[in-house]
Order: C-alpha cells, then sequence, then structure tokens
C-alpha cells in the first residue's frame, strides 16, 4: 500500500517558517508563482500542496510568453500555470488522472483553451483539525489506507520532542485535504451527507465538518495534544487545508486523490505489511 506521506511527512525546520511553509499573514501577501494569500487564509505548501505543480513549473524549451515576444505578439500572458495532466469531463479519476479543476475548485479553472491552470486568487483555507472527524470502517473510501494507531503516536512524539526539546524550530505544518460534510455518522450504514461544492463558502468554513483524504494521522496526533500547552503555543487549532468534492458518480476519485497525496512524499514512513493487508481485505469487503 502506500505512504501516508502528508502525515509523517510533516517536519521540523531549524527556522521560523516562511510565508510558504505554513505560516499566516494578517495582510495581501504575493506568493512565488502568483499565488495570492488573503487575510484569515494559510500560507500554503509549495509545490507539496498542488500535485504536479512542481512538475508543471519546469520550463519545458521556451515558454509562451518568451516565444510570443520574440514573434512581435507583444501581449502580456496571464499569470497562471498548468497543473499536471487530467482527465476531461468532470471529476471522474482515470488511471490515475483527475479534473482538478472541478475537484480542487477553489484552487483551479480552465482557460478558454481548455487548459486546468492556478486561478489568479486560489483559495486554502485554515481549519480546527478538532471539526475532522475520523473516517469510520463503513465510509473507508474516502482515504486510500485506514488509520495506524502506532503512525499517530509516532507524530504525537515527535511534535511533543521538538516543542520541550528543541524550542527554536516550528512544525511545519503540510496542507490537510480535506472532504467537507454536515456532520459525522455514527452507525452503519450510515453515509454523511456531503457539503455540494455549489454550497461551499470559505466563509462558512467553521460551519462544518471534515472527512480527512490526506493527513488524518496529522489530525489524530494534534486533536489528541488540544488538552496540551503545545496546541495553543504551536496555534494547532489553525491548520492549512485544502477542500476537495466529488460527485455520486466519480465518488472513485477520493482515493485517487489520497493516494497521489500519500504516495509521492519520499520521506513519509513505510506502513506495516500487517496494516497494508488489512486494508487490502477491507476494500474486497
Amino acid at each position: 500500500m502506500g505512504r501516508d506521506g502528508g502525515d509523517v511527512g510533516e517536519r521540523v525546520s531549524g527556522k521560523r517558517p516562511s510565508k510558504e511553509e505554513g505560516g499566516t499573514t494578517s495582510k495581501e501577501a504575493r506568493r512565488p508563482g502568483g499565488l495570492t494569500i488573503r487575510e484569515g487564509q494559510a500560507m500554503g505548501g509549495g509545490d507539496s500542496a498542488h500535485p504536479g505543480a512542481a512538475a508543471a513549473r519546469e520550463p519545458l524549451g521556451k515558454s509562451k510568453r518568451k516565444v510570443a515576444a520574440e514573434e512581435g505578439d507583444g501581449q502580456k500572458k496571464p499569470r497562471r500555470r498548468k497543473t499536471v495532466e487530467v482527465a476531461r469531463g468532470g471529476e471522474r479519476a482515470v488511471g490515475g488522472k483527475i479534473d482538478e479543476a472541478a475537484a480542487f475548485w477553489l484552487e483551479y479553472e480552465r482557460n478558454d483553451d481548455g487548459d486546468i491552470v492556478e486561478k489568479e486568487l486560489p483559495v486554502q483555507l485554515l481549519i480546527d483539525p478538532r471539526k475532522v472527524f475520523d473516517i469510520p470502517p463503513w465510509e473507508k473510501y474516502y482515504n486510500h489506507c485506514s488509520l495506524n494507531l502506532e503512525i499517530v503516536d509516532d507524530i504525537k512524539a515527535a511534535m511533543l520532542s521538538q516543542f520541550q526539546e528543541k524550542k527554536g524550530k516550528i512544525w511545519t505544518k503540510k496542507p490537510l485535504v480535506l472532504a467537507p460534510i454536515y456532520k459525522s455518522v455514527t452507525r452503519s450504514p450510515e453515509k454523511a451527507d456531503r457539503v455540494h461544492k455549489d454550497v461551499f463558502k470559505p466563509e462558512d468554513k467553521d460551519k462544518y465538518y471534515y472527512y480527512p483524504v490526506n493527513g488524518q494521522h496529522t489530525v489524530a496526533a494534534v486533536k489528541e495534544l488540544a488538552d496540551k500547552s503545545i496546541f495553543k503555543l504551536w496555534k494547532m487549532q489553525s491548520w492549512p487545508a485544502r477542500v476537495v468534492w466529488f460527485s455520486d458518480q466519480d465518488f472513485a476519485g477520493y482515493v485517487q486523490v489520497s493516494l497521489n497525496e500519500n504516495t509521492r512524499h519520499k520521506m513519509s514512513k513505510q506502513r506495516s505489511q500487517k496494516a497494508a493487508f488489512q486494508d487490502i481485505r477491507g476494500m474486497g469487503e
């Protein structure tokens, strides 16, 4: 099975976080690559917050702007960049590809040529992890792997060690990927009522609850620290997050996003063989 890189991939650094590393700002700020973060929004985790963004920035020959200038076009092009290659025509995941413009509708859109580009003002939110529920077994298809308590304990121990022994270092808050829901469910076969993307409004984010598509182990560790001084001092009640939505027809997209996010971090901890087999068996039930 894949690795939960969005959780264990959390790393500590020897300096205070820059705006790109998950801090917040009370003023409008410009991030490299054209991302504007407005008051109350999170500073994203750079390329790690956008699948394929790093690859999309790699120059492939001359840029369109340079070519246009050399050909005498002279017109300025929008400062937007293409994301990873995706399937067209809805949110359906096809062979590991998803329509990011539909799934991450607060961040991406399609231009006049039909290419998926980052919005001029992409929205990333600050969410209280205590509003994120553990995914019940009968709702397992929101995440490609089940919650592993050993990983939760490892993350919590690393946070406490960092907080107690290395006061000068700050924990980097990597953005969570969350599916908005109206309330939790307590018994099978109840299904959570998801908040439709046309209904969800960033300013109402605190009215909703969430399922963790990526970052479930970090969320579980943070919630266990809610009564500790570290929670307040590290402002854990404000965690950067991206929201994602798929229709019932394209529900498999949640697992695909989870898999994409968790397997692209090279420093993530390998899941135990036992946990991997349990997930495989669960998928067949």
